[in-house]
């Protein structure tokens, strides 16, 4: 994601594609291997906000950067939102 912003060529979101979907993958994993404990379920479920949050914060400035430009993402990143 921060090569794209920099660059602005899409070929620099694989990785963060590849990772968001990773990220996923193991999350739905890991929901199977807690199931039985009500603590990591809980655990787990927080993990996967926080993650889905982050997530979100970075597809927000992608979209934002395709729509309104360089300079309208790198104000939703001075936000500090993901700090």
């Amino acid at each position: 994601q921060r090569g794209f912003q920099i660059t602005g060529r899409d070929e620099y979101l694989k990785p963060y594609h590849d990772g968001a979907e990773s990220a996923r993958r193991r999350l739905d994993r890991l929901d199977g291997l807690v199931a039985d404990d009500p603590d990591h379920v809980a655990d787990a479920a927080e993990l996967r906000g926080l993650i889905g949050r982050k997530i979100g914060e970075l597809e927000r400035a992608i979209t934002v950067y395709k729509t309104d430009g360089r300079e309208a993402a790198r104000e939703v990143i001075r936000t500090d939102t993901g700090k």
